[in-house]
């Protein structure tokens, strides 16, 4: 029912790109399987993650665990088609490529932390719904509450005074403003308005506030069927209403963690070498997701494997 506010890129545009991974990869003599245990790890993170993902109608990919089929089968098929005998892996030269690579979010460009979303580079944040879930982008932060029934987002909109960028949201969105008022919000000038739009038999309701801050003016939407607008439209306010200019700075100067190498010197369970690496146990189950290996699994001396640190 959302349509409106989703992503450009379907879910048929990502069975393209592993489609034609599978092929591209496979033609220069690599082992394309080595794709559908990503898909697993994917499918590990998602799990170990919980409220943190926006609902499942809000994604524009394909399940991970139809992917990590779907792509072995192809990597398969292809190594048949080229009599691939011994496909290249080249695990450690790969690994060597992301010693020091950002890991995760760089706080830099958002993140958040205790229902809060901070963004240091453009220096506000905003309070964030209880048990909403969020998903952050460069070009847009969005959040929803599991049942899907509402939707919240946050962008750059293009203008010159508020007045103008306001008039972009409601051509953008296509939508019919019903009401609007200039405001303030923690000192920073906004205009509030409440539009919406006819979509097939049902109607949406949208509350937006534009808010000048810095070099910017900044759309924040809260969206929710017309049924479900007044249940929707509290939330949506005190969550908006909570924008500010930030500056702790803590949080402005928030450094990224960054993946690094380590070489076993002894054998072991995964489980067992990171707890004599004296990794935390609350990033255990993390740690074993980003090195595609399950906890229980013996490594031998002179495997190299993925920590995080600063």
């Amino acid at each position: 029912m959302y349509r409106m506010f989703f992503l450009k890129f379907g879910r048929d545009a990502e069975t393209q790109s592993d489609e034609l991974g599978v092929e591209y990869s496979s033609k220069i003599g690599y082992d394309a399987r080595e794709m559908a245990g990503f898909f697993n790890t994917l499918e590990r993170n998602q799990q170990a993650s919980g409220a943190g993902d926006l609902p499942e109608f809000l994604s524009t990919h394909p399940s991970p665990a139809g992917r990590e089929a779907q792509v072995g089968k192809l990597a398969d098929e292809w190594r048949g088609k080229l009599d691939l005998s011994d496909p290249k892996v080249n695990r450690e030269s790969y690994l060597k490529m992301l010693d020091g690579l950002v890991y995760g979010e760089d706080p830099r460009q958002g993140f958040v932390e205790n229902e809060v979303f901070y963004h240091p580079e453009l220096k506000f944040s905003l309070r964030i719904p209880k048990g909403w879930g969020h998903q952050n982008s460069p070009t847009q932060f969005k959040i929803a509450p599991t049942d899907g029934n509402a939707l919240m987002t946050l962008s750059i909109v293009p203008g010159s005074s508020l007045q103008e960028a306001s008039s972009a949201v409601l051509q953008s969105y296509g939508l019919e403003l019903t009401e609007a008022e200039e405001i303030t919000v923690n000192g920073l000038k906004a205009i509030q308005m409440e539009a919406g739009q006819q979509q097939e038999d049902q109607i949406i309701k949208a509350l937006s506030y534009v808010i000048h801050h810095g070099d910017y003016f900044y759309n924040l939407m809260g969206i929710a069927l017309s049924q479900n607008y007044d249940e929707f439209s509290p939330i949506f306010k005190t969550s908006i209403q909570s924008f500010s200019v930030l500056k702790d700075a803590e949080k402005l100067n928030r450094k990224p963690e960054r993946i690094r190498l380590h070489t076993v010197n002894s054998e072991g369970t995964l489980e067992q070498v990171l707890k004599n690496l004296k990794v935390p146990a609350e990033r255990l189950e993390e740690t074993s997701i980003l090195n595609g290996i399950p906890l229980t699994e013996r490594l031998v001396k002179g495997t190299v494997i993925k920590l995080v640190g600063q």
